[in-house]
């Protein structure tokens, strides 16, 4: 998929699910999902005594953060905001 058709993909769903915010609470949101990415690293590797192992599913699914760095990238212009 071509960088355009991604970015209106995102446009899209954000829309849709009406999580349109500002650059500052995206920036926010991406830091916070990291985070929680990372801390799931830490957990499945007991804090770094053993080899990663995933934590089982919780039902949960989670928020992704590409499509929040993707639109967040398009608002500062780092990427072509033509879509």
């Amino acid at each position: 998929m071509d960088l355009k058709r991604l970015q209106v993909k995102v446009r899209d769903f954000t829309n849709a699910k009406g999580l349109n915010a500002g650059i500052e609470t995206r920036m926010l949101d991406l830091s916070s999902e990291v985070g929680e990415l990372s801390k799931e690293v830490l957990k499945g590797t007991d804090y770094g005594a053993r080899q990663f192992q995933p934590s089982p599913p919780n039902g949960c699914l989670p928020h992704l953060p590409w499509q929040n760095s993707l639109h967040l990238a398009t608002a500062l212009a780092i990427l072509s905001s033509s879509a």
